[in-house]
């Protein structure tokens, strides 16, 4: 899963989808689609948590 990941800055863009990146936002690491924030996953303390919510979200649409 880590390299699915690239960093640029303070901001990760997962790279199986472009346009999805995880970023600070209000304190929190949110993950964002096209600069708005995705309602699906929820915002942490954690990046991890974040980024592998990203990962089982796009996973779960693929399996769909």
């Amino acid at each position: 899963m880590s390299d699915m990941w690239y960093r640029q800055a303070n901001v990760w863009r997962f790279l199986p989808v472009p346009g999805v990146t995880v970023a600070v936002f209000m304190g929190k690491w949110t993950a964002f689609l096209h600069n708005a924030p995705m309602k699906g996953i929820p915002a942490s303390k954690s990046i991890d948590a974040v980024k592998r919510a990203v990962w089982e979200y796009f996973d779960k649409r693929v399996n769909l």
